[in-house]
């Protein structure tokens, strides 16, 4: 899913990448990155094989540094990245899992019902 902000574009990816889905997201990543900036949110992302990755090589070829990755440390996704030395080749941002617990503001009140 694109999700357009201004100059930036982020694409969200749930699932799966595989041989399946690698040319719509090939296609997606494309497209957002022609306006500016595109920001491939991988946090939901489960698993991304060859196809996956090549792709992304791909979309890094042609639209370089405007091109960035945000991947949830320790995940799969995240690893496969890691081995295949992806940060020499895409800006990648590894980010913590936030819990719905970790996300609400302190200064709210919880009440007990």
């Amino acid at each position: 899913m694109l999700d357009e902000q201004g100059d930036k574009t982020i694409l969200h990816v749930y699932g799966d990448v595989d041989l399946v889905y690698a040319d719509e997201f090939e296609a997606a990543m494309h497209e957002g990155a022609a306006g500016g900036t595109l920001i491939v949110d991988l946090q939901e992302c489960s698993y991304m094989d060859s196809t996956g990755l090549t792709a992304l090589v791909r979309v890094v070829r042609r639209h370089g540094d405007r091109v960035h990755a945000v991947v949830t440390q320790g995940s799969t996704v995240a690893r496969i990245l890691q081995l295949t030395a992806f940060h020499d080749v895409l800006r990648i941002a590894y980010v913590e899992r936030v819990s719905l617990w970790q996300s609400l503001d302190k200064s709210a009140k919880i009440s007990k019902i």
